[in-house]
């Protein structure tokens, strides 16, 4: 009986620890098991890191690359502005330099035109006629105021040099507004309705000829008259 109870004190003892050795397997397996998580979650997580890494070295590589396309936008932007302010300057110069010509253009044309306008009065018969008159009756007048007084070319202050020199400025000033009398006479006679050919160039041309010589001329024929 003590040896019955000796074993099966043994067996109570050993169940014990097997019990106690079960329950430790269970803890190491199940941390084991958490281990075994925890593992898995590091490998995911480095994975995550180093895709992040990967991720941060590409947009560092962009944005170098950005900032060199920034740094070159700028180079070729001062580039550009420096090639539009000398551009300006050349723009401007040459804009001073068309004023400069159209200015010239339109002094040669007005210096042309009165040229033309010269050339049309001075190979006119009816102009050449007058200018026949006048310098008959020019040299008649010399002859008959030759008695009243001295007169001299190369004595200005003579009295009857500034009396010719008057009548050459009159003579010039008739020709100078010539023309301007010409429109006004052609703006008279449409104004005032008068038939379309009397609107021609001949005929105001003439008119206003007549204007400017016929009191002249009827003045000298009134001198000579009473001094004849």
């Amino acid at each position: 009986m003590p040896n019955l109870n000796a074993k099966i004190q043994y067996i109570r003892e050993t169940e014990k620890k097997i019990e106690d050795i079960s329950v430790e397997i269970d803890n190491l397996t199940t941390a084991l098991s958490e281990l075994q998580h925890h593992s898995s979650r590091i490998s995911a997580l480095e994975e995550e890191v180093q895709l992040l890494w990967d991720a941060a070295r590409k947009n560092n590589f962009e944005i170098h690359k950005l900032e060199f396309k920034a740094q070159d936008a700028e180079n070729r932007l001062e580039v550009l502005t420096s090639q539009v302010e000398k551009m300006a300057e050349v723009i401007s110069e040459k804009w001073i330099q068309i004023q400069r010509l159209e200015q010239a253009v339109q002094m040669a044309e007005m210096r042309t035109q009165k040229v033309k306008r010269q050339v049309t009065f001075s190979k006119c018969p009816f102009v050449k006629f007058i200018k026949n008159i006048f310098g008959h009756h020019l040299e008649t007048l010399k002859g008959i105021l030759l008695p009243y007084g001295s007169y001299s070319e190369a004595d200005p202050n003579s009295y009857w040099a500034q009396a010719l020199h008057h009548l050459r400025g009159a003579f010039s000033s008739a020709k100078q507004y010539h023309y301007k009398l010409q429109r006004f006479v052609k703006q008279e006679i449409e104004r005032n309705e008068f038939p379309t050919a009397l609107a021609n160039e001949e005929v105001v041309f003439l008119v206003a000829s007549a204007l400017i010589v016929f009191p002249v001329l009827s003045a000298f024929m009134f001198l000579f008259s009473h001094l004849s």
